[in-house]
């Protein structure tokens, strides 16, 4: 991902990603790829970190949502939001053009980030972070209908 965004490494990805969505479906005919927004959002991750915690994470780039000292910079937050935005719509245009495959919606983009769902590292999910992606990405694919019907 670049940021801000770069249009020729946008559309890169986006071509890319559907030569590989195509390339699944063909050799799997029967299968179904479903794909996922990022999990939670930086104003979410933003308010959720100390301001120590934060400052692991700053620097000056451009899209550096924080300075090394933590201080939040809410227009690198918006930056970076815009980027990945525009990363999702690429990820959504891909996918629409598979018939197997199914984009989330955003639906984990939603998500508000809770401390509790971060390793220590406080880059990973753990265990908890894992069982909320999966719980959302299942109502996710049952909204979107692609699970069997269950009895």
């Amino acid at each position: 991902m670049t940021c801000p965004v770069e249009p020729a490494a946008l559309a890169d990805f986006r071509a890319k990603l559907t030569a590989t969505l195509r390339k699944l479906a063909r050799g799997a005919p029967n299968s179904s790829q479903f794909v996922v927004s990022q999990f939670g959002s930086v104003p979410t991750t933003v308010k959720m970190l100390s301001r120590e915690e934060r400052a692991s994470f700053g620097g000056t780039g451009p899209c550096d949502f924080t300075t090394p000292t933590g201080r939040v910079v809410w227009t690198k937050v918006a930056r970076l939001e815009r980027a990945i935005h525009a990363y999702e719509g690429a990820l959504k245009a891909a996918c629409n053009k598979v018939r197997q495959c199914t984009y989330d919606g955003g639906a984990f983009g939603r998500i508000v980030d809770r401390r509790e769902y971060l390793s220590g590292d406080l880059n990973h999910l753990n265990i908890a972070g894992h069982a909320k992606a999966a719980a959302v990405a299942w109502a996710a694919m049952r909204s979107a209908h692609v699970l069997p019907r269950t009895r």
